[in-house]
């Protein structure tokens, strides 16, 4: 995949090693590869730091998870989890929300007082100037996992709405978003718009937390097509980079 970062392509990229677990001079490779094309981020594994040899101006930003997959983990786990993160590196911190507050609420689209509570003990956690991102995880439903199932747009609006009031930087959608059949993004890019509507007007940016293929034909078409939407960036498995 090539592009132009100036033109709306790399600088929205951001690279993931979240799966095989990478070596740290696998990491290296790809964020020298990530500098040197420009590309905005790479996200790894939490326990890939501290990673020396990275950070600095004109570095791309490091990302991590916590709280990955399920978000079932107590809260204060998470934020043990995401702190350490940003202690010893880690520049954004995506933290998977409690699925008990994303589907709570009397209707189960979202029990709001529960999610700002969260999110602000996180907030607390990881503070300015690190990247605090609230993400959408795979459980549906209590002890439920139903992977592939649309998150409903009411849920999203309730996430988004709560990350805005309690300080979030960024909010992610669900990461087995569907893919649609007509091209790579068009399964994620209705979620991205829904949370863009959401935050609107607020400094809140939105993701998607689907990891889309580096090596896709249509790779940059699928990056340029989801920022158009209203995507802060968008993922994509870096995995073939550290192919021998």
């Amino acid at each position: 995949m090539t592009g132009d970062p100036q033109t709306g392509g790399l600088g929205q990229v951001e690279l993931s090693l979240m799966d095989p677990q990478p070596s740290r001079e696998q990491i290296l490779a790809v964020v020298g590869h990530a500098r040197q094309e420009g590309i905005g981020a790479v996200w790894v594994p939490s326990t890939s730091f501290p990673l020396r040899g990275t950070g600095g101006e004109g570095e791309p930003s490091l990302c991590t998870v916590a709280g990955y997959p399920t978000g079932q983990h107590h809260v204060l786990v998470k934020a043990s989890e995401a702190h350490m993160a940003v202690t010893h590196g880690a520049d954004e911190v995506t933290v998977v929300l409690d699925p008990s507050h994303v589907f709570g609420g009397l209707d189960g689209t979202g029990d709001p007082n529960a999610l700002i509570s969260e999110i602000v003990t996180l907030r607390e956690a990881v503070p300015y100037p690190a990247v605090l991102r609230v993400a959408v995880g795979t459980v549906r439903g209590p002890g439920q996992t139903q992977t592939g199932e649309r998150v409903p747009a009411a849920v999203l609006q309730t996430v988004a709405r709560a990350a805005v009031t309690a300080g979030a930087d960024v909010v992610v959608g669900p990461s087995d978003d569907t893919v649609g059949e007509s091209s790579t993004a068009s399964g994620v890019e209705e979620t991205v718009r829904i949370l863009a509507e959401a935050t609107e007007g607020s400094p809140v940016k939105v993701m998607s937390g689907r990891v889309l293929s580096f090596d896709e034909p249509d790779a940059l078409a699928a990056v340029e097509q989801l920022t158009a939407a209203g995507a802060h960036r968008v993922v994509l498995d870096a995995g073939s980079l550290t192919s021998d």
